[in-house]
Protein backbone atom coordinates (compact mmCIF):
# COMPACT_ATOMS: atom_id res chain seq x y z
CA UNK A 1 0.00 0.00 0.00
CA UNK A 2 2.39 2.00 1.14
CA UNK A 3 4.23 2.34 -2.52
CA UNK A 4 0.99 2.77 -4.32
CA UNK A 5 0.06 5.75 -2.06
CA UNK A 6 3.67 7.24 -2.77
CA UNK A 7 2.84 6.72 -6.42
CA UNK A 8 -0.25 8.23 -6.32
CA UNK A 9 1.03 11.27 -4.43
CA UNK A 10 4.17 12.15 -6.72
CA UNK A 11 4.47 15.58 -8.31
CA UNK A 12 2.97 15.36 -11.75
CA UNK A 13 2.32 18.05 -13.97
CA UNK A 14 -0.93 18.47 -15.99
CA UNK A 15 -0.84 16.92 -19.25
CA UNK A 16 -0.46 19.05 -22.00
CA UNK A 17 -3.33 17.85 -24.72
CA UNK A 18 -6.89 18.61 -25.45
CA UNK A 19 -8.15 16.45 -22.78
CA UNK A 20 -10.24 17.54 -20.25
CA UNK A 21 -8.70 15.53 -17.44
CA UNK A 22 -6.25 17.39 -15.01
CA UNK A 23 -5.12 15.66 -11.72
CA UNK A 24 -6.47 17.61 -8.65
CA UNK A 25 -2.92 16.92 -7.20
CA UNK A 26 -1.30 18.77 -9.43
CA UNK A 27 -0.01 22.65 -8.22
CA UNK A 28 -3.07 22.33 -5.59
CA UNK A 29 -1.88 19.74 -3.22
CA UNK A 30 0.74 19.69 -0.43
CA UNK A 31 2.51 16.87 -1.70
CA UNK A 32 5.16 16.40 1.11
CA UNK A 33 4.24 13.85 3.71
CA UNK A 34 3.24 11.00 1.71
CA UNK A 35 4.35 8.32 4.65
CA UNK A 36 1.28 10.80 7.05
CA UNK A 37 -1.23 9.95 4.35
CA UNK A 38 -0.20 6.41 3.95
CA UNK A 39 -0.58 5.91 7.91
CA UNK A 40 -4.03 7.95 8.13
CA UNK A 41 -5.37 5.60 5.46
CA UNK A 42 -4.14 2.57 7.32
CA UNK A 43 -5.65 3.39 10.68
CA UNK A 44 -9.03 4.31 8.99
CA UNK A 45 -8.61 0.43 7.20
CA UNK A 46 -8.28 -1.26 10.36
CA UNK A 47 -11.04 0.63 11.53
CA UNK A 48 -13.06 -0.62 9.11
CA UNK A 49 -11.67 -4.05 9.64
CA UNK A 50 -12.23 -4.23 13.33
CA UNK A 51 -16.39 -3.07 12.59
CA UNK A 52 -16.88 -5.44 9.47
CA UNK A 53 -15.12 -8.60 11.87
CA UNK A 54 -17.20 -7.73 15.16
CA UNK A 55 -19.99 -10.05 15.69
CA UNK A 56 -19.61 -11.24 12.05
CA UNK A 57 -21.56 -14.55 13.03
CA UNK A 58 -23.65 -13.34 15.74
CA UNK A 59 -26.65 -12.97 12.83
CA UNK A 60 -28.17 -16.29 11.03
CA UNK A 61 -27.53 -16.32 7.06
CA UNK A 62 -30.50 -14.91 5.73
CA UNK A 63 -32.14 -16.38 2.50
CA UNK A 64 -30.16 -15.09 -0.21
CA UNK A 65 -26.56 -16.02 2.15
CA UNK A 66 -28.07 -19.76 2.03
CA UNK A 67 -28.59 -19.18 -2.18
CA UNK A 68 -25.01 -18.65 -1.89
CA UNK A 69 -23.62 -21.25 0.11
CA UNK A 70 -25.63 -23.69 -2.16
CA UNK A 71 -24.15 -21.83 -4.96
CA UNK A 72 -20.70 -22.65 -4.18
CA UNK A 73 -20.69 -25.33 -2.50
CA UNK A 74 -19.44 -28.14 -5.48
CA UNK A 75 -16.64 -28.40 -8.27
CA UNK A 76 -15.49 -25.88 -9.31
CA UNK A 77 -16.98 -26.17 -13.04
CA UNK A 78 -20.70 -26.91 -10.96
CA UNK A 79 -19.87 -23.56 -9.20
CA UNK A 80 -19.31 -21.87 -13.10
CA UNK A 81 -22.18 -23.20 -14.77
CA UNK A 82 -24.60 -24.78 -12.09
CA UNK A 83 -28.40 -22.93 -12.60
CA UNK A 84 -29.98 -25.71 -10.12
CA UNK A 85 -30.03 -22.85 -7.25
CA UNK A 86 -29.54 -19.43 -8.21
CA UNK A 87 -29.38 -18.42 -12.01
CA UNK A 88 -29.92 -14.42 -11.65
CA UNK A 89 -26.01 -13.62 -10.54
CA UNK A 90 -23.51 -14.09 -12.64
CA UNK A 91 -21.23 -16.87 -10.95
CA UNK A 92 -17.34 -14.51 -10.31
CA UNK A 93 -18.68 -14.19 -6.22
CA UNK A 94 -19.69 -18.07 -6.15
CA UNK A 95 -16.22 -19.04 -7.59
CA UNK A 96 -14.68 -16.61 -4.64
CA UNK A 97 -17.02 -18.15 -1.62
CA UNK A 98 -16.49 -21.58 -2.91
CA UNK A 99 -12.44 -20.94 -2.25
CA UNK A 100 -12.87 -20.03 1.60
CA UNK A 101 -15.47 -22.80 1.77
CA UNK A 102 -12.64 -25.48 2.01
CA UNK A 103 -12.43 -23.54 5.45
CA UNK A 104 -15.72 -24.40 6.42
CA UNK A 105 -19.32 -23.30 5.95
CA UNK A 106 -19.86 -21.26 9.40
CA UNK A 107 -21.82 -18.03 9.27
CA UNK A 108 -18.13 -16.26 9.20
CA UNK A 109 -16.25 -18.18 6.77
CA UNK A 110 -19.12 -17.36 4.30
CA UNK A 111 -19.13 -13.77 4.93
CA UNK A 112 -15.31 -13.27 4.78
CA UNK A 113 -15.12 -12.56 1.48
CA UNK A 114 -17.42 -9.52 1.59
CA UNK A 115 -15.10 -8.50 4.88
CA UNK A 116 -12.11 -8.66 2.66
CA UNK A 117 -13.56 -6.59 -0.34
CA UNK A 118 -15.25 -3.92 2.42
CA UNK A 119 -11.48 -3.15 3.84
CA UNK A 120 -9.36 -3.33 0.81
CA UNK A 121 -11.95 -0.68 -0.45
CA UNK A 122 -11.08 1.74 1.41
CA UNK A 123 -7.50 2.67 -0.32
CA UNK A 124 -8.88 2.41 -3.44
CA UNK A 125 -11.62 5.01 -2.58
CA UNK A 126 -8.98 7.28 -0.80
CA UNK A 127 -7.02 7.00 -4.33
CA UNK A 128 -9.99 8.38 -6.23
CA UNK A 129 -11.44 11.03 -4.13
CA UNK A 130 -7.72 12.57 -3.67
CA UNK A 131 -7.57 12.48 -7.92
CA UNK A 132 -10.66 14.57 -7.54
CA UNK A 133 -10.60 16.99 -4.31
CA UNK A 134 -7.14 16.60 -2.43
CA UNK A 135 -6.68 14.98 0.42
CA UNK A 136 -9.09 16.28 2.76
CA UNK A 137 -12.13 15.13 0.80
CA UNK A 138 -10.32 11.72 0.36
CA UNK A 139 -9.70 11.23 4.36
CA UNK A 140 -12.97 12.48 4.93
CA UNK A 141 -14.75 10.35 2.23
CA UNK A 142 -12.88 7.13 3.97
CA UNK A 143 -13.74 7.85 6.97
CA UNK A 144 -17.80 8.16 6.23
CA UNK A 145 -16.97 4.87 4.20
CA UNK A 146 -15.52 2.80 7.03
CA UNK A 147 -18.24 3.48 9.99
CA UNK A 148 -20.98 3.45 7.16
CA UNK A 149 -23.90 1.43 8.68
CA UNK A 150 -24.47 0.74 4.71
CA UNK A 151 -21.45 -0.39 4.13
CA UNK A 152 -20.78 -2.54 6.79
CA UNK A 153 -24.49 -4.23 6.48
CA UNK A 154 -22.65 -5.15 2.99
CA UNK A 155 -19.40 -5.96 4.06
CA UNK A 156 -21.25 -8.89 6.71
CA UNK A 157 -22.75 -10.57 4.41
CA UNK A 158 -22.26 -13.48 2.28
CA UNK A 159 -23.48 -11.52 -0.76
CA UNK A 160 -21.61 -10.58 -3.74
CA UNK A 161 -22.23 -6.96 -3.38
CA UNK A 162 -18.96 -5.68 -1.56
CA UNK A 163 -16.74 -7.29 -4.52
CA UNK A 164 -18.83 -5.14 -6.69
CA UNK A 165 -18.26 -2.07 -4.90
CA UNK A 166 -14.30 -3.18 -4.84
CA UNK A 167 -14.04 -4.20 -8.15
CA UNK A 168 -15.73 -0.90 -9.13
CA UNK A 169 -13.34 1.26 -7.42
CA UNK A 170 -10.25 -0.87 -8.73
CA UNK A 171 -11.88 -0.49 -12.64
CA UNK A 172 -12.54 3.50 -11.83
CA UNK A 173 -9.03 3.96 -10.46
CA UNK A 174 -6.90 2.10 -13.01
CA UNK A 175 -8.82 4.17 -15.75
CA UNK A 176 -8.02 7.48 -13.81
CA UNK A 177 -4.21 5.94 -14.00
CA UNK A 178 -4.16 5.28 -17.41
CA UNK A 179 -5.73 8.88 -18.37
CA UNK A 180 -3.44 9.79 -16.26
CA UNK A 181 -0.73 7.96 -17.98
CA UNK A 182 -1.82 6.76 -21.58
CA UNK A 183 1.39 4.17 -21.71
CA UNK A 184 0.55 2.37 -18.46
CA UNK A 185 -0.49 -1.33 -20.22
CA UNK A 186 -0.29 -3.29 -17.03
CA UNK A 187 -2.68 -0.69 -15.63
CA UNK A 188 -4.66 -0.63 -18.70
CA UNK A 189 -4.87 -4.47 -18.16
CA UNK A 190 -6.25 -3.96 -14.83
CA UNK A 191 -9.11 -1.54 -15.81
CA UNK A 192 -9.71 -4.23 -18.48
CA UNK A 193 -10.11 -6.83 -16.61
CA UNK A 194 -11.82 -5.57 -13.54
CA UNK A 195 -14.25 -3.30 -15.81
CA UNK A 196 -15.47 -6.87 -17.36
CA UNK A 197 -15.22 -8.84 -14.03
CA UNK A 198 -18.07 -6.06 -12.23
CA UNK A 199 -20.70 -7.60 -14.73
CA UNK A 200 -19.03 -11.36 -13.54
CA UNK A 201 -20.11 -10.45 -10.55
CA UNK A 202 -23.60 -8.74 -10.78
CA UNK A 203 -25.31 -7.50 -13.54
CA UNK A 204 -25.94 -4.36 -12.78
CA UNK A 205 -22.07 -3.90 -13.90
CA UNK A 206 -23.29 -3.54 -16.97
CA UNK A 207 -24.58 0.07 -15.88
CA UNK A 208 -21.14 0.56 -14.50
CA UNK A 209 -19.06 -0.09 -17.59
CA UNK A 210 -21.62 2.40 -19.00
CA UNK A 211 -20.29 5.34 -16.44
CA UNK A 212 -16.56 4.48 -17.59
CA UNK A 213 -17.59 5.02 -21.02
CA UNK A 214 -19.05 8.12 -20.67
CA UNK A 215 -16.72 9.13 -18.28
CA UNK A 216 -13.39 8.56 -20.59
CA UNK A 217 -15.13 10.00 -23.68
CA UNK A 218 -15.14 13.53 -21.27
CA UNK A 219 -12.12 12.92 -19.73
CA UNK A 220 -9.21 11.54 -22.25
CA UNK A 221 -7.49 13.70 -25.29
CA UNK A 222 -9.31 12.59 -28.28
CA UNK A 223 -6.05 11.73 -29.65
CA UNK A 224 -6.73 8.97 -27.32
CA UNK A 225 -9.85 7.76 -27.98
CA UNK A 226 -9.12 4.94 -30.42
CA UNK A 227 -7.08 3.39 -28.23
CA UNK A 228 -9.86 4.04 -25.60
CA UNK A 229 -12.07 2.01 -28.12
CA UNK A 230 -9.62 -1.08 -28.34
CA UNK A 231 -9.77 -1.38 -24.40
CA UNK A 232 -13.53 -1.50 -24.32
CA UNK A 233 -13.61 -3.70 -27.28
CA UNK A 234 -11.38 -5.97 -25.08
CA UNK A 235 -14.04 -5.80 -22.42
CA UNK A 236 -16.89 -6.51 -24.95
CA UNK A 237 -15.38 -9.69 -26.28
CA UNK A 238 -14.51 -10.67 -22.31
CA UNK A 239 -18.39 -10.23 -21.24
CA UNK A 240 -19.68 -12.35 -24.83
CA UNK A 241 -20.08 -15.34 -22.07
CA UNK A 242 -21.96 -13.63 -19.56
CA UNK A 243 -23.63 -12.12 -22.48
CA UNK A 244 -24.74 -15.71 -23.34
CA UNK A 245 -25.50 -16.45 -19.94
CA UNK A 246 -27.61 -13.98 -19.36
CA UNK A 247 -29.81 -14.02 -22.46
CA UNK A 248 -30.12 -17.90 -22.26
CA UNK A 249 -31.32 -17.53 -18.35
CA UNK A 250 -33.03 -14.24 -18.33
CA UNK A 251 -33.99 -13.40 -15.07
CA UNK A 252 -37.50 -15.49 -14.16
CA UNK A 253 -38.15 -15.26 -10.71
CA UNK A 254 -37.56 -12.51 -7.84
CA UNK A 255 -39.16 -12.56 -3.82
CA UNK A 256 -41.60 -9.75 -3.24
CA UNK A 257 -42.01 -9.29 -7.23
CA UNK A 258 -45.48 -7.87 -6.63
CA UNK A 259 -43.83 -4.80 -5.03
CA UNK A 260 -44.58 -1.38 -7.49
CA UNK A 261 -42.09 1.16 -8.66
CA UNK A 262 -42.57 4.21 -6.62
CA UNK A 263 -39.99 7.69 -6.66
CA UNK A 264 -40.00 7.45 -3.20
CA UNK A 265 -37.64 4.68 -3.36
CA UNK A 266 -34.79 6.76 -4.55
CA UNK A 267 -34.99 9.19 -1.69
CA UNK A 268 -35.07 6.08 0.66
CA UNK A 269 -32.06 4.89 -1.58
CA UNK A 270 -30.30 8.25 -0.29
CA UNK A 271 -31.74 6.92 3.67
CA UNK A 272 -30.04 3.86 3.27
CA UNK A 273 -26.89 5.25 2.30
CA UNK A 274 -26.68 7.46 5.43
CA UNK A 275 -28.24 5.35 8.19
CA UNK A 276 -28.03 1.76 6.94
CA UNK A 277 -31.33 -0.34 7.86
CA UNK A 278 -31.24 -0.22 11.45
CA UNK A 279 -31.99 3.26 12.21
CA UNK A 280 -35.95 4.01 12.90
CA UNK A 281 -38.34 1.74 11.65
CA UNK A 282 -37.25 -2.39 10.96
CA UNK A 283 -36.96 -3.20 7.23
CA UNK A 284 -40.84 -5.24 8.31
CA UNK A 285 -41.98 -2.49 9.75
CA UNK A 286 -41.68 -0.91 6.07
CA UNK A 287 -42.88 -3.77 4.44
CA UNK A 288 -46.25 -3.90 6.42
CA UNK A 289 -49.67 -1.73 5.34
CA UNK A 290 -49.63 0.10 8.19
CA UNK A 291 -45.69 1.69 7.38
CA UNK A 292 -46.54 5.22 7.44
CA UNK A 293 -47.76 5.24 10.80
CA UNK A 294 -44.81 3.58 11.96
CA UNK A 295 -42.68 6.20 9.98
CA UNK A 296 -44.85 8.78 11.52
CA UNK A 297 -43.94 7.18 15.08
CA UNK A 298 -40.43 7.30 14.44
CA UNK A 299 -40.46 11.55 13.04
CA UNK A 300 -38.42 12.65 16.28
CA UNK A 301 -35.16 10.44 15.47
CA UNK A 302 -35.81 10.52 11.60
CA UNK A 303 -36.35 14.52 11.21
CA UNK A 304 -32.89 15.19 12.77
CA UNK A 305 -31.32 13.05 10.63
CA UNK A 306 -32.75 14.08 7.58
CA UNK A 307 -32.28 17.32 8.15
CA UNK A 308 -28.55 16.79 8.56
CA UNK A 309 -28.20 14.85 5.92
CA UNK A 310 -30.33 17.08 3.13
CA UNK A 311 -28.17 19.85 4.51
CA UNK A 312 -25.05 18.63 3.80
CA UNK A 313 -26.40 16.81 0.56
CA UNK A 314 -27.32 20.32 -0.48
CA UNK A 315 -24.03 22.33 0.88
CA UNK A 316 -22.00 19.27 -1.19
CA UNK A 317 -23.82 19.85 -4.35
CA UNK A 318 -23.04 23.48 -4.46
CA UNK A 319 -19.79 22.60 -3.44
CA UNK A 320 -19.21 20.12 -5.96
CA UNK A 321 -20.03 22.66 -8.79
CA UNK A 322 -17.21 24.58 -7.77
CA UNK A 323 -14.79 22.29 -8.95
CA UNK A 324 -13.80 21.54 -12.74
CA UNK A 325 -16.31 20.08 -14.96
CA UNK A 326 -14.97 16.90 -15.66
CA UNK A 327 -14.96 16.13 -11.42
CA UNK A 328 -18.54 17.45 -11.55
CA UNK A 329 -19.78 15.39 -14.11
CA UNK A 330 -17.85 12.40 -12.73
CA UNK A 331 -19.98 12.08 -9.67
CA UNK A 332 -23.00 13.35 -10.93
CA UNK A 333 -22.46 10.13 -13.67
CA UNK A 334 -21.51 7.86 -10.79
CA UNK A 335 -24.26 8.59 -9.15
CA UNK A 336 -27.11 8.88 -12.21
CA UNK A 337 -26.28 5.80 -14.40
CA UNK A 338 -26.16 3.12 -11.55
CA UNK A 339 -29.60 4.71 -10.26
CA UNK A 340 -31.30 5.14 -14.13
CA UNK A 341 -30.18 1.83 -15.01
CA UNK A 342 -31.40 0.09 -11.60
CA UNK A 343 -34.75 1.50 -11.93
CA UNK A 344 -34.80 1.24 -15.68
CA UNK A 345 -34.36 -2.81 -14.65
CA UNK A 346 -37.29 -2.47 -12.17
CA UNK A 347 -39.51 -1.55 -14.78
CA UNK A 348 -38.91 -4.28 -17.70
CA UNK A 349 -38.21 -6.96 -15.35
CA UNK A 350 -39.55 -9.29 -12.34
CA UNK A 351 -36.79 -7.65 -10.24
CA UNK A 352 -38.12 -5.06 -7.92
CA UNK A 353 -36.44 -1.81 -6.77
CA UNK A 354 -33.58 -2.62 -3.84
CA UNK A 355 -30.77 -0.45 -2.76
CA UNK A 356 -28.44 -3.04 -2.84
CA UNK A 357 -28.76 -2.78 -6.35
CA UNK A 358 -27.21 0.63 -6.48
CA UNK A 359 -24.04 -0.12 -4.35
CA UNK A 360 -22.10 1.42 -7.17
CA UNK A 361 -23.48 4.42 -6.88
CA UNK A 362 -22.96 4.95 -3.20
CA UNK A 363 -19.26 6.38 -3.56
CA UNK A 364 -21.32 9.43 -5.17
CA UNK A 365 -23.25 9.98 -2.02
CA UNK A 366 -20.10 9.49 0.14
CA UNK A 367 -17.88 11.76 -1.80
CA UNK A 368 -21.12 14.52 -2.12
CA UNK A 369 -21.36 14.45 1.94
CA UNK A 370 -17.94 15.22 2.80
CA UNK A 371 -17.67 17.97 0.24
CA UNK A 372 -20.63 19.18 2.38
CA UNK A 373 -18.72 18.95 5.29
CA UNK A 374 -15.90 20.64 4.29
CA UNK A 375 -17.96 23.56 2.88
CA UNK A 376 -18.04 24.18 6.24
CA UNK A 377 -14.62 24.62 6.78
CA UNK A 378 -14.58 28.54 7.57
CA UNK A 379 -16.61 27.89 10.94
CA UNK A 380 -14.39 24.60 12.18
CA UNK A 381 -16.98 24.39 15.19
CA UNK A 382 -19.90 23.20 11.90
CA UNK A 383 -17.32 20.97 10.98
CA UNK A 384 -16.70 19.19 14.22
CA UNK A 385 -20.73 19.71 14.66
CA UNK A 386 -21.38 18.10 11.34
CA UNK A 387 -18.82 15.26 11.75
CA UNK A 388 -20.37 14.35 15.40
CA UNK A 389 -23.75 14.69 13.82
CA UNK A 390 -22.36 11.82 10.76
CA UNK A 391 -20.71 9.86 13.58
CA UNK A 392 -23.84 9.74 16.40
CA UNK A 393 -26.16 8.70 13.10
CA UNK A 394 -23.81 6.00 12.48
CA UNK A 395 -22.75 5.04 15.56
CA UNK A 396 -26.54 4.51 16.73
CA UNK A 397 -27.27 2.56 13.56
CA UNK A 398 -24.59 0.32 14.34
CA UNK A 399 -25.38 -0.40 17.70
CA UNK A 400 -29.00 -1.20 16.58
CA UNK A 401 -27.40 -3.25 13.91
CA UNK A 402 -25.21 -5.16 16.45
CA UNK A 403 -27.28 -5.57 19.38
CA UNK A 404 -30.93 -5.14 18.61
CA UNK A 405 -32.37 -8.10 17.18
CA UNK A 406 -35.47 -5.93 15.76
CA UNK A 407 -32.78 -5.10 12.86
CA UNK A 408 -31.15 -8.37 12.63
CA UNK A 409 -31.27 -10.74 9.49
CA UNK A 410 -34.21 -13.70 10.23
CA UNK A 411 -33.02 -16.16 12.95
CA UNK A 412 -33.23 -19.10 10.63
CA UNK A 413 -30.64 -20.66 12.88
CA UNK A 414 -32.55 -20.79 15.85
CA UNK A 415 -35.26 -21.92 13.98
CA UNK A 416 -33.52 -24.92 12.18
CA UNK A 417 -32.30 -25.96 15.80
CA UNK A 418 -35.27 -26.25 17.50
CA UNK A 419 -36.02 -28.67 14.26
CA UNK A 420 -32.91 -30.45 14.51
CA UNK A 421 -33.60 -30.97 18.09
CA UNK A 422 -37.03 -32.19 18.50
CA UNK A 423 -38.11 -33.74 15.00
CA UNK A 424 -39.02 -37.15 15.11
CA UNK A 425 -38.13 -38.96 11.84
CA UNK A 426 -40.39 -38.18 9.09
CA UNK A 427 -41.49 -35.08 10.77
CA UNK A 428 -43.49 -33.02 7.91
CA UNK A 429 -42.18 -29.34 8.17
CA UNK A 430 -44.34 -26.61 6.17
CA UNK A 431 -42.76 -23.63 5.63
CA UNK A 432 -44.60 -20.53 4.46
CA UNK A 433 -42.61 -19.60 0.88
CA UNK A 434 -40.96 -22.43 -1.31
CA UNK A 435 -37.67 -19.92 -0.83
CA UNK A 436 -37.46 -20.01 3.07
CA UNK A 437 -38.05 -23.95 2.93
CA UNK A 438 -34.27 -24.05 2.49
CA UNK A 439 -33.48 -22.11 5.06
CA UNK A 440 -34.33 -24.66 7.33
CA UNK A 441 -33.17 -27.52 5.53
CA UNK A 442 -29.54 -26.06 6.09
CA UNK A 443 -29.86 -25.12 9.92
CA UNK A 444 -31.40 -28.20 10.31
CA UNK A 445 -29.34 -30.34 8.57
CA UNK A 446 -31.71 -33.23 9.10
CA UNK A 447 -31.93 -35.68 5.93
CA UNK A 448 -34.89 -38.17 7.58
CA UNK A 449 -37.71 -35.00 7.78
CA UNK A 450 -39.47 -33.88 5.32
CA UNK A 451 -39.16 -29.64 4.44
CA UNK A 452 -41.80 -28.28 2.04
CA UNK A 453 -42.28 -24.41 0.84
CA UNK A 454 -46.25 -23.82 0.52
CA UNK A 455 -47.68 -22.83 -1.61
CA UNK A 456 -46.03 -24.36 -5.02
CA UNK A 457 -47.16 -24.04 -8.24
CA UNK A 458 -49.09 -27.30 -9.93
CA UNK A 459 -46.23 -27.74 -12.51
CA UNK A 460 -43.96 -28.82 -9.66
CA UNK A 461 -43.54 -32.43 -9.47
CA UNK A 462 -42.67 -34.16 -5.52
CA UNK A 463 -39.09 -34.85 -4.73
CA UNK A 464 -38.18 -37.88 -3.01
CA UNK A 465 -37.24 -36.02 0.42
CA UNK A 466 -34.64 -38.44 1.22
CA UNK A 467 -32.23 -37.49 -1.85
CA UNK A 468 -29.30 -36.27 -0.04
CA UNK A 469 -26.87 -33.48 -0.93
CA UNK A 470 -24.51 -34.19 -4.37
CA UNK A 471 -22.15 -31.82 -3.00
CA UNK A 472 -19.09 -32.22 -0.78
CA UNK A 473 -20.75 -31.27 2.92
CA UNK A 474 -23.10 -34.24 2.67
CA UNK A 475 -25.98 -33.92 5.25
CA UNK A 476 -28.00 -31.46 3.77
CA UNK A 477 -31.06 -32.57 1.59
CA UNK A 478 -31.25 -31.08 -1.60
CA UNK A 479 -34.59 -29.09 -2.68
CA UNK A 480 -37.82 -30.92 -2.35
CA UNK A 481 -40.74 -30.10 -3.77
CA UNK A 482 -44.01 -29.90 -2.77
CA UNK A 483 -47.03 -31.63 -5.09
CA UNK A 484 -49.50 -28.73 -5.65
CA UNK A 485 -52.42 -30.17 -3.20
CA UNK A 486 -54.64 -28.87 -0.86
CA UNK A 487 -53.15 -28.18 2.62
CA UNK A 488 -55.72 -31.35 3.52
CA UNK A 489 -54.20 -33.62 1.53
CA UNK A 490 -50.86 -32.64 2.18
CA UNK A 491 -51.50 -33.29 5.99
CA UNK A 492 -53.86 -36.32 5.80
CA UNK A 493 -52.75 -39.13 7.68
CA UNK A 494 -50.23 -37.22 9.51
CA UNK A 495 -50.98 -36.71 13.30
CA UNK A 496 -48.26 -34.18 13.69
CA UNK A 497 -46.70 -31.30 11.62
CA UNK A 498 -44.48 -28.01 12.31
CA UNK A 499 -44.95 -25.02 10.74
CA UNK A 500 -41.62 -22.03 9.88
CA UNK A 501 -43.24 -18.82 9.86
CA UNK A 502 -40.37 -16.69 8.22
CA UNK A 503 -40.39 -13.16 6.95
CA UNK A 504 -41.96 -13.14 3.30
CA UNK A 505 -42.93 -9.43 2.82
CA UNK A 506 -45.92 -11.30 0.51
CA UNK A 507 -48.45 -10.50 3.11
CA UNK A 508 -50.35 -12.91 5.77
CA UNK A 509 -52.40 -14.63 3.22
CA UNK A 510 -50.17 -17.80 2.91
CA UNK A 511 -49.18 -17.61 6.67
CA UNK A 512 -53.00 -17.56 7.72
CA UNK A 513 -53.29 -20.63 5.49
CA UNK A 514 -51.01 -22.54 7.90
CA UNK A 515 -52.01 -21.06 10.67
CA UNK A 516 -55.92 -22.13 10.02
CA UNK A 517 -54.93 -25.67 9.36
CA UNK A 518 -53.29 -25.92 12.08
CA UNK A 519 -55.96 -25.02 14.15
CA UNK A 520 -58.58 -26.80 12.56
CA UNK A 521 -57.57 -30.38 13.42
CA UNK A 522 -54.09 -29.52 15.44
CA UNK A 523 -53.25 -28.17 18.69
CA UNK A 524 -50.35 -25.63 17.81
CA UNK A 525 -47.64 -24.99 20.49
CA UNK A 526 -45.10 -22.05 19.41
CA UNK A 527 -41.52 -23.12 20.00
CA UNK A 528 -39.68 -20.71 19.13
CA UNK A 529 -40.58 -16.70 18.18
CA UNK A 530 -38.32 -14.21 17.18
CA UNK A 531 -38.49 -10.30 17.30
CA UNK A 532 -37.05 -10.65 13.74
CA UNK A 533 -40.44 -12.04 12.14
CA UNK A 534 -39.71 -15.90 12.87
CA UNK A 535 -41.59 -18.62 14.45
CA UNK A 536 -41.69 -22.40 14.91
CA UNK A 537 -44.87 -24.46 15.87
CA UNK A 538 -45.43 -27.85 16.72
CA UNK A 539 -48.71 -28.82 15.54
CA UNK A 540 -49.98 -32.14 16.88
CA UNK A 541 -53.42 -33.65 17.15
CA UNK A 542 -55.13 -33.92 20.36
Amino acid sequence: MKTLLTDTFAVRRPPADDGLFVPVSSGREPLARPGLRVLQVAVVALVAVALRLFMLGNQSLWTDEIVTFRSSDGPLWWVISQTEYNSNIPPLYYVLTSWFLNFGNSEVVLRLPSVICGALSIPLLYLIAFEWFGSSVALLSIILFAVSPFEVWYSQEARPYALLLFLGLLAMWSMLRVIRRPGDIRMAVVFVLSAAATVYCHTVGVAFIAFLAAYMALAAPRRLWRRWLAYFACIVVLLIPAAVRLLSLPPAAAADSERQFSLLFVPYAGWAFAAGYSLGPTLTQLHMPDRVSTVVHSLPVLLPCLALVGTLAALGLVELWRHRSIVRWGVVLLFAIPTGFVIGGTLVTVHPFNVRYMILAFPAFVFVMALGVLRLKRRPWLVVGACGGLMLMSLASLGNYYFDPRYYREDNRAAGQVIHDQAQPGDLVLANAAYTADNIRFYAARDDIQVLGFPVPDSEAQASPSTSSPLRTGGVPTPVVAPSAELPQILAGRDRFWLFLSRTYQGGGVEGSLLQACEQDFEGTTLLTTPNDVRVLLCEKG
